[in-house]
């Protein structure tokens, strides 16, 4: 994440009565329109400094007295404009929230100088050039005598001429001159122009300065290492990981290479290094369990957005909530990444008038985008009638290295995460009881303790010790170990939603059967084997004739692997880049999007 830059410091110089805090209550609002956060450092000081600003002194007069009085109160000028200088700096940057920041002085250095008048290279002058140094503009309103005198009657025409000579004496003096502005009788094209001097030097709001600041929220943490096995003993959502969170790693660290990238996940940790550019930021919601936890993660998201500097946020969008509150905190883009099925069917039962939670009618229709894995599910959201853009982008799967080869050793494979709402195993294990001679059948994957415990008194009450095992979770190299080892995998999903398991098992040659869903009818193609949804007897047959057809299952597999190389994660994290470029670029800048700017009038 990018340190946020040093404010752009404009002081509005020029003789009392000039028109200087006039000006910087009109710019003020102007630059907030053009999307900068905006501090105004105001006049502070004595009767005597108003008065000296207009260069109507009294002429010096000997004395040591004097001259020690007048160094004195010269000092105390040039260190109280230091302070409140550095201030308003100060207050810029806590204010700012990483949009570019800019201070506003009604006085500047140069007022300063033109006071007290000091002999040039001495102390006095040295603090207030070094003053000066310090503001990156210094405006300097110039007016008629005879304009200045019309608007303050303490004027005298004297003092006013002898104003005159100490600005341009001292206006050379500074590593930066000023820029010299008249004050003309209209206040407003007075400010207009000043407004087009201080846009020609200031840097682009937002992202000119710096990379652009993406952010990437979900539950599971996608970064553990993918070589350590699941420990029996962490929290249930911390040992899992959907394939939202393998989509959000791979695309992380795309971006990674373009943008300063953030990913905030659960865990006991604030903040955690994941490798090269990106940051990990954990929410401290593990310890709620899988189901309370993910609420409370998204609902704490929005107040994480308002700690985050970002000028695009990507949510994965999970349930029980398909959307979330989180467009509602931010003005920065949201896109949302509708992974699950469950998400979409919210959107069908909107497009079916049934009546939603308040946060699916608030928040779905809050989000710049929603990006979906399969046409399926683009068409349910679009069918609900949302302006929000729908994108497909499908999911990826790295490829085997060349020299690893796939074997059969003779049983059926089922992996993913244990949901016995969401997978039907109860239908599996009646189908492979069903299919006579049949493979053994290996359940991998965790859930929740209840869901594991649910399942392991529906295998004992089945019977089925010797030819159905519950192996536990799986990773790394056990994982790939599996997959490259087994005859088929199959997937009783109800929902669609375990695409990214579909293409492991295709990646390594291997045939999926499932049931005809339309958001797996992509493998149709690839090594795909579909039979009627819930039909328990179907699902017997053919799960008998992939085990017993090895001609037809090898001819699936190499479908399934030609299928699964055609889609590498290269492809989808381009696609993801893409969409993220176009929607930078539509933006405005800076995380706190500004109204329209408004133009100033020529000059």
């Amino acid at each position: 994440m990018t340190r946020a830059a040093a404010p752009f410091v404009v002081a509005v110089s020029g003789p009392g009565g000039v028109g200087k805090s006039t000006l910087v209550r009109r710019l003020a609002p102007l630059l907030r329109e053009d999307g900068f956060a905006v501090v105004t450092a105001r006049r502070r000081g004595c009767a005597r400094c108003r008065r000296e600003d207009s260069g109507d002194r009294r002429a010096r007069t000997g004395g040591l007295g004097r001259g020690l009085r007048e160094g004195a109160h010269g000092f105390v000028d040039a260190v109280g404009l230091s302070l409140r200088l550095a201030a308003a700096r100060r207050r810029a940057v806590r204010l700012s929230r990483g949009r570019p920041a800019v201070v506003l002085a009604d006085r500047g250095p140069l007022d300063g100088l033109v006071a007290s008048d000091p002999v040039p290279g001495g102390f006095l002058a040295r603090r207030f050039l070094r003053s000066a140094g310090r503001c990156d503009l210094t405006l300097l309103l110039e007016a008629e005598p005879d304009v200045l005198l019309a608007r303050d009657p303490d004027h005298t025409r004297a003092g006013l001429d002898e104003a005159g000579r100490r600005y341009r004496r001292w206006a050379g003096a500074p590593a930066t001159p000023p820029v010299r502005l008249r004050s003309g009788p209209a206040p407003r094209s007075t400010a207009d122009e000043a407004l087009r001097l201080v846009r020609q030097r200031l840097p682009v709001p937002g992202r000119a300065a710096g990379r652009a600041r993406v952010v990437l929220s979900v539950f599971d943490d996608p970064f553990d290492d993918p070589g350590e096995e699941p420990r029996r003993d962490a929290p249930d959502g911390a040992r899992r990981r959907g394939g939202d969170a393998v989509v959000v790693g791979e695309v992380a660290r795309r971006l990674a290479e373009e943008f300063d990238v953030t990913v905030v996940t659960a865990g006991s940790r604030r903040a955690v290094p994941a490798g090269g550019r990106v940051t990990r930021r954990r929410l401290p919601v593990h310890r709620a369990g899988p189901r309370a936890g993910r609420l409370l993660f998204r609902a704490l998201l929005p107040l994480a957005a308002r700690r985050i500097p970002h000028d695009l946020w990507l949510e994965s969008l999970t349930p029980p909530l398909p959307a979330g509150l989180l467009p509602l905190f931010t003005r920065a883009p949201v896109v949302g990444l509708v992974g699950d099925r469950r998400v979409r069917d919210g959107a069908r039962r909107r497009a079916d008038r049934v009546p939603l939670l308040l946060p699916e009618r608030i928040g779905l229709r809050r989000y710049r985008a929603l990006v979906v894995p399969d046409d399926a599910g683009a068409a349910a959201l679009r069918g609900a009638g949302r302006r929000t853009a729908v994108e497909v982008i499908p999911h990826g799967v790295a490829r085997r290295p060349d020299g690893e080869r796939s074997h059969d050793d003779g049983f059926v494979l089922l992996l993913g995460r244990l949901d016995l709402r969401r997978k039907d195993v109860g239908l599996l294990l009646e189908a492979h009881a069903r299919a006579g001679p049949a493979p053994p059948l290996l359940i991998a994957g965790d859930g929740t303790r209840a869901e594991e415990r649910r399942l392991d008194r529906l295998l004992a009450r089945e019977g089925r010790g010797g030819d159905v095992r519950r192996i536990g979770p799986v990773a790394g190299e056990r994982r790939e170990r599996l997959l490259a080892a087994c005859s088929f995998v199959v997937l009783p999903s109800r929902r669609g939603d375990c695409g990214p398991v579909a293409l492991e098992a295709m990646a390594h040659g291997k045939p999926v059967l499932h049931f005809d869903l339309p958001e797996l009818r992509w493998t149709g193609a690839g090594g795909g084997v579909a039979v009627a949804a819930y039909d328990v007897d179907a699902l017997a047959r053919a799960m008998r004739r992939l085990a017993a057809d090895s001609p037809w299952r090898r001819r699936l597999g190499r479908d399934a692997l030609a299928a699964a190389r055609a889609r590498p994660w290269s492809r989808t994290t381009d696609r993801y880049l893409a969409l993220v470029r176009r929607l930078l670029d539509a933006a405005p800048p800076s995380s706190v999007p500004p109204p329209p700017r408004r133009e100033v009038t020529s000059p």
